[in-house]
């Protein structure tokens, strides 16, 4: 089966396209086109509707990627119109969920520059968990006990100064085919959606860190 083309990785703020079903099973459907991402990387899953001349064909509860395919779960909508194969379909995703999530996720990045520019060079990023109930990063690396008691407030000093220094996101490929992104400054292979700047993080800080198992879970928040 042909690769899906990720529109999601071209722009973040774009909530909708026209696409063809190449595939329908059960409860998925594929397309040859979306805007739709899907959960991994740290980031959950877009929500959405596939449409068929303004009427909803199926709801779009779950996405996957299985190799070069993205995968879209749900049910099929309420109407007489079933979904086949050939269709041509209007994908459109909850553009104020993506908004949030792009944030949330940007903001994880965020965080690892401003471990950097606080001086916590020993902290390497291991894991994100970009999502709304309860984000953070994990990081390996040792601190000092006077570190950990001044550990949040450096960090959200930092990242007000990232975000009234309004760095733009930057995103470009690897010599190995990477995607690799720049977010305050910081980069690192990344395929989910991001932000257009450091601007749109407002309301960002740290709120605690808590060492367990020899990592560090740098916990925050986004108003």
């Amino acid at each position: 089966m042909a690769s899906t083309e990720r529109l999601y990785l071209q722009d973040t703020y774009s909530h909708a396209c026209s696409a063809r079903v190449v595939e329908v099973r059960d409860d998925a459907v594929v397309l040859d086109r979306t805007v739709f991402h899907p959960q991994g990387g740290g980031q959950p899953t877009d929500r959405g509707t596939l449409k068929i001349h303004n009427e909803v064909a199926f709801v779009v509860a779950n996405v996957k990627a299985d190799g070069d395919v993205i995968l879209h779960f749900g049910q099929h909508g309420e109407g007489d119109k079933k979904l086949q194969t050939g269709d041509e379909v209007e994908a459109s995703i909850d553009l104020q969920r993506r908004l949030q999530l792009a944030r949330l996720h940007s903001a994880g990045h965020a965080l690892d520059a401003a471990v950097r520019n606080a001086g916590f060079a020993a902290l390497k990023p291991t894991k994100g968990y970009h999502f709304e109930d309860g984000p953070y990063v994990e990081y390996e690396g040792a601190l000092s006990a006077d570190d950990r008691a001044t550990l949040v407030d450096k960090l959200n000093a930092e990242l007000a100064l990232l975000i009234e220094a309004a760095i733009e996101t930057a995103v470009r490929q690897s010599e190995a085919g990477l995607r690799v992104v720049s977010v305050g400054g910081c980069a690192c292979p990344c395929g989910g959606t991001h932000v257009r700047s450091t601007a749109e993080l407002r309301g960002l800080r740290v709120t605690k860190a808590k060492a367990k198992s020899g990592r560090l879970r740098v916990s925050y928040t986004i108003a």
